[in-house]
């Protein structure tokens, strides 16, 4: 079971208390060696850590926004993750370091001096490596003191959804189909027979007389056939797998 430290305890980085222990093993040490100096020491290397801790307890006031551009992507594709920080306080902020988690890894970057009242943006490019709904963030705002004995971490702005759909395949064109039908689409080929029509086209022996358009024949002295577009279906058959197992990969 692993162990629980106080919340102060914890901000100790494990440097810290490696230098904590050495101040405690100076002034124990110290009695049975004869040695006063080190007390002098361990009490120095005690005070150190304390005024880091003091340093980095130091009240700050930050407020983070954290934007994803666009909202939503496609397996193999990514996406911009926009991170702005902003120092809602009267002091200075020295060097904080923003820390954002997202899939397949964790953004540090050091902000540098934060003047009051300024603001700091950084982008994360997020690779969309599998589909689902995937949390960027939360935006952690960390700071420490320049020896790295004490840590701060702060939550500046909660996590947000990423949507990553599955990758679409271009299906081929279907055309207009193979199958002749009166109640498909038309297309670009003539027919004789059928309900699209196309135009007029004078008589040639072995039309079938039942397409002689008598009016317009008798207006133009001469027999005139009916042409059609010729219409046609496509017969398309969509599968759906609704087994979970082949959306494991």
């Amino acid at each position: 079971m692993p162990v629980r430290w106080p919340r102060p305890w914890r901000a100790i980085t494990p440097a810290g208390r490696g230098v904590l222990a050495l101040a405690g093993f100076c002034g124990v040490a110290s009695w049975p060696l004869g040695v006063p100096a080190l007390t002098g020491a361990g009490v120095l290397i005690g005070l150190t850590v304390l005024v880091a801790g003091l340093v980095v307890a130091f009240p700050a006031r930050t407020r983070a926004t954290l934007r994803s551009r666009p909202h939503r992507a496609v397996v193999g594709g990514s996406v911009t993750a926009q991170v702005q920080l902003r120092n809602r306080g009267p002091f200075p902020l020295p060097a904080p370091v923003l820390r954002v988690e997202y899939p397949g890894g964790v953004h540090r970057v050091a902000v540098g001096w934060l003047p009051p009242r300024a603001e700091a943006e950084t982008e994360i490019e997020v690779r969309a490596s599998r589909r689902g709904v995937h949390r960027v963030g939360p935006v952690e705002v960390l700071r420490e003191d320049p020896f790295g004995l004490v840590r701060r971490v702060q939550q500046a702005a909660p996590a947000i959804e990423l949507y990553v759909r599955p990758a679409t395949m271009p299906v081929e064109s279907l055309g207009l189909g193979q199958l002749s039908d009166v109640d498909g689409v038309a297309s670009d080929q003539i027919s004789m027979s059928d309900l699209a029509f196309h135009a007029l086209r004078e008589y040639v022996p072995g039309d079938d007389l039942r397409h002689v358009h008598w009016r317009s024949s008798a207006k133009a002295d001469r027999l005139l056939v009916r042409q059609y577009h010729d219409t046609r279906r496509s017969r398309v058959t969509l599968l759906l797998d609704c087994e979970e197992s082949g959306y494991t990969s």
